[in-house]
């Protein structure tokens, strides 16, 4: 089974997201000929499919400075405190099992549904996607100070009384947008944090005794 986590952080103001899901697209190659064909039978050529999935997320919450899980919640949040402060980042986790064996993902875009917003005179707020790397967090449990309700994530002075809400345990932004207050959907292109060569195939081939 093959997960992946993604923690979206943001640079200022306070934001609300729910309905979130993972759009992919993949290109799978497919061998029109039957694995019973002779072993000099002529070779079809190959077929090329495109399509699209959408994956929702096996697990989310959001890690608040607090020692409490925010799994249940029923929105994530993202926002600052003091001002531009990194104060609370939202956490999902993605099973790519339904993807083909042998497909390649071309795109992937994590769309979340924008809900409320602040009533600041700024027009827009910056949101950064990262995936986690040091660390796979049990959403049931993880806190700002624990992945797991145990084991604390990476110590580092990001955010208030230094508590760490895994700043230290992410990679380099995946993808920015300046978010404006308009409610709706909003997309962030995540491909580059997904494996871009083909899931491995395993085919069974039938052969007449001697051949």
């Amino acid at each position: 089974m093959r997960r992946f986590t993604l923690l979206s952080a943001v640079v200022e103001h306070p934001v609300r997201f729910a309905l979130l899901a993972l759009a992919l697209a993949f290109v799978s190659c497919q061998d029109e000929r039957s694995i019973t064909d002779a072993r000099h039978a002529p070779r079809l050529a190959g077929s090329v499919q495109t399509a699209t999935v959408v994956i929702r997320p096996t697990a989310d919450g959001f890690l608040d400075i607090d020692a409490t899980s925010h799994g249940s919640s029923p929105v994530l949040s993202v926002y600052t405190w003091p001002d531009n402060k990194i104060a609370n980042a939202s956490v999902l986790k993605f099973d790519l099992a339904s993807i083909p064996a042998g497909a390649t993902i071309s795109s992937a875009m994590l769309n979340l549904n924008l809900t409320e917003s602040d009533a600041t005179a700024e027009p827009t707020y910056t949101v950064t996607v990262h995936q986690i790397l040091n660390k796979n967090p049990d959403l049931t449990r993880a806190t700002g100070y624990t992945y797991d309700g145990a084991n604390a994530w990476t110590p580092n002075a990001c955010c208030h009384n230094n508590i760490p809400l895994a700043q230290a345990d992410i990679g380099a932004p995946v993808d920015t947008k300046a978010i404006d207050k308009t409610p709706g959907f909003k997309a962030w292109d995540v491909t580059s944090a997904l494996p871009s060569t083909p899931r491995p195939s395993t085919r069974r081939r039938d052969s007449k005794p001697g051949t």
